[in-house]
């Protein structure tokens, strides 16, 4: 039998197998060294780095591409990005060269089905969310959400670009976390309270696991000595991922940080 590859996404995976290490000789007691004092936030460091980095680009960097992009009725149109997130794309419509009649605009109803397509971000689906006589947003489809986020973390390391998000001065908006308490209760989008384990978090999100997944787009509230709201940007089969609706305060982003009321 063929044996299964292991799953690429590491945060998932449950505690990794203790390894037996051989005995060492006796040797003489030394005086126990001084334990250093713990720094109240430490950023994450795991094989995964790059899988989470990725999710910080669901905040929209500002970034030119060209774009097709077909309409309901399957009229297609060239535009050009201005902004580009894991969960939205911004575009307005290309300029009409000259000499050649200018390209229909015409007004579509708020959740109609998009195809879009990027330069080098290749094709995705939403639909639409906001529209102007300039242009319009699309909120992406959750099926496209965590492969375009990865796609716009290599695009933006590519060309230099800082996720949009503007960093607080004394903690780096980019800093992980794992608080001491992993355990978490929330509200979710029924009203009904429901319990999580928490992955890591930012000031301005957190990942984490759960048996029952809310929808992406969904608003729920988190316990504990204060209370957070935050909206679901990305699900996955055994977790999802949140973005704060208030940024976390810095002398609340420690690791004692708590969403439980126990």
């Amino acid at each position: 039998m063929d044996k299964q590859p292991s799953h690429r996404y590491q945060i998932w995976t449950s505690e990794p197998p203790v390894k037996t290490l051989p005995k060492a000789p006796p040797r003489a007691s030394l005086p126990a060294a001084r334990k250093p004092a713990a720094a109240p936030v430490r950023p994450v460091k795991s094989s995964d780095d790059f899988d989470m980095s990725s999710l910080i680009y669901g905040y929209g960097l500002p970034i030119a591409l060209d774009a097709v992009c077909t309409l309901p009725d399957g009229f297609s149109t060239k535009c050009q990005t201005t902004k580009i997130s894991s969960d939205s794309v911004n575009v307005v419509y290309a300029p009409t060269p000259p000499g050649m009649p200018a390209q229909r605009r015409e007004a579509m109803p708020q959740g109609a089905a998009i195809n879009l397509k990027l330069e080098e971000l290749g094709a995705l689906r939403g639909v639409l969310k906001t529209q102007d006589q300039e242009g319009f947003e699309v909120a992406v489809d959750g099926a496209y959400q965590t492969v375009l986020g990865a796609k716009l973390s290599h695009l933006a390391a590519k060309r230099g670009i800082r996720p949009s998000a503007a960093p607080v001065p004394s903690i780096p908006i980019e800093t992980r976390i794992e608080p001491a308490s992993k355990d978490c209760w929330f509200l979710d989008h029924t009203g009904t309270l429901r319990k999580g384990l928490i992955v890591n978090l930012s000031q301005i999100d957190m990942l984490l696991r759960a048996s029952i997944i809310p929808p992406a787009g969904a608003r729920i509230t988190f316990r504990g000595p204060q209370r957070h709201t935050a909206d679901v940007t990305s699900i996955f089969k055994i977790g999802f991922m949140v973005k704060f609706c208030d940024q976390l305060p810095v002398q609340e982003f420690t690791t004692a940080i708590k969403f439980s009321d126990v």
